[in-house]
């Protein structure tokens, strides 16, 4: 049985997590020019290129990150890969000689920062994210693909992909 967070993401996405092409102009985006702290910025999504919002930086890193990777494979062979019924992670086989898999290993590291055992867990921590939503950026770490943001209207923190923001 697939993932029913991945599934309903992904029946939107055709996204990744590494870029947006929805992103109003190049000059404007986080994730090419950065966003340090105190950057008034705007989100970005539709239904073609949705993030996740969450409490805490490993789970958007998690949650955003296998929704990138199902996006891709769908962009690459035009239909989802499948999807493991214990942890709701695309599956990848293991390498020749049963050598694990490094992405298998890599999903393995992200779930135990996030403090998860499934991608069904990890989202349900956290929101789909909306778009045009202004936003402060709180901190952008170095060589992380997420910041911090606080919603200027709500009053609320959360983490999200850089990829998904645009300066305003």
């Amino acid at each position: 049985m697939r993932s029913k967070y991945l599934t309903v993401g992904l029946s939107f996405a055709l996204v990744t997590a590494f870029g947006s092409a929805q992103s109003s102009s190049m000059e404007k985006s986080c994730m090419m020019k950065g966003c340090p702290s105190g950057t008034a910025a705007i989100t970005v999504a539709s239904k073609t290129e949705p993030y996740y919002a969450c409490p805490s930086k490993p789970l958007a890193e998690y949650t955003n990150f296998v929704i990138g990777m199902a996006s891709m494979a769908v962009q690459l062979t035009g239909h989802l890969p499948n999807i493991s019924p214990v942890t709701g992670d695309p599956e990848y086989l293991d390498g020749a000689g049963g050598k694990p898999n490094q992405t298998r290993i890599m999903l393995a590291f992200m779930r135990n920062q996030a403090k998860v055992q499934t991608f069904d867990e990890a989202v349900a921590m956290c929101s789909m994210g909306r778009s045009r939503v202004l936003v402060t950026v709180m901190n952008e770490p170095k060589d992380s693909s997420t910041v911090w943001v606080f919603d200027d209207k709500k009053k609320l923190s959360f983490w999200m992909p850089k990829s998904s923001l645009d300066k305003r």
